[in-house]
């Protein structure tokens, strides 16, 4: 129930800042793509959401993308397993770790 109780939460903020602040709305490739790096730069009033499927380390408190970029974690993960993450960027700034909402297989940071 505290994984529904999660997604509900994360569904709810997302729609009411879609409702509410959307100008536009990103997909975009992996992080070599330049699409990404526009996104993550250039973002301000433009709702920007990143999927990554990231690989537990050893310690299962982080993560290595494809691309070999770090994700942690909010609770301790099983070694080697794989964690779908999604971000949420703050449309309001063009910074590119502003992310104002993370959710990881199951639970909302």
């Amino acid at each position: 129930m505290k994984s529904l109780n999660s997604w509900l939460k994360f569904t709810l903020l997302i729609w009411i800042i879609i409702s509410c602040t959307i100008s536009a709305m990103l997909t975009f490739e992996p992080k070599d793509s330049d699409a990404y790096w526009w996104a993550a730069q250039h973002h301000k009033g433009i709702i920007a959401i990143e999927v990554a499927v990231s690989t537990v380390s050893d310690k299962g408190t982080y993560g290595l993308d494809s691309d070999s970029y770090y994700i942690a974690y909010n609770k301790q993960r099983t070694p080697n397993s794989k964690v779908l993450s999604v971000f949420l960027f703050n449309p309001m700034t063009n910074y590119e770790d502003d992310i104002i909402l993370a959710y990881d297989s199951g639970m909302t940071r």
